[in-house]
């Protein structure tokens, strides 16, 4: 579309490719604020299962909080938002897998290069997009 011309700014927008989402499972409250970015590469399907995998160097709240539950500070507690952006798997991206004890790296969509089309492109409302920022 981009090599057509045709206008993908409100498509990138949407929430088409990038889109929040909440599982029970997941923690939603938490004293820490700080915002962290993850890659995922699996399916998007089995995501719910993945939050150990995903954020394993992250203590748990209660972890941090071994102490009396009443001397916890209920102005510092944070709500979770967690957000994922499919964009990055339809141009070209790096699968790695072990195989005989080396790193293997897989180029997938190597003769899409989506970021290269985006920065040609003269329709600069793309990057004020949530996909792409």
């Amino acid at each position: 579309m981009l090599e057509k011309g045709i206008e993908v700014a409100s498509l990138l927008d949407s929430n088409v490719f990038s889109f929040t989402f909440d599982y029970d499972d997941w923690p939603g409250s938490h004293t820490d604020q700080d915002t962290y970015l993850r890659g995922y590469n699996h399916s998007i399907f089995q995501l719910r299962y993945h939050y150990k995998t995903i954020f394993s160097d992250l203590p748990a709240m209660e972890d941090n909080n071994d102490a009396d539950p009443m001397q916890i500070d209920s102005t510092k507690i944070y709500k979770i938002t967690y957000s994922i952006n499919v964009l990055p798997q339809i141009g070209e991206y790096v699968v790695e897998k072990l195989h005989h004890g080396k790193i293997e790296k897989n180029f997938i969509n190597s003769e899409h290069n989506l970021m290269g089309l985006i920065n040609e492109t003269e329709e600069l409302d793309i990057f004020a997009t949530k996909s792409i920022q």
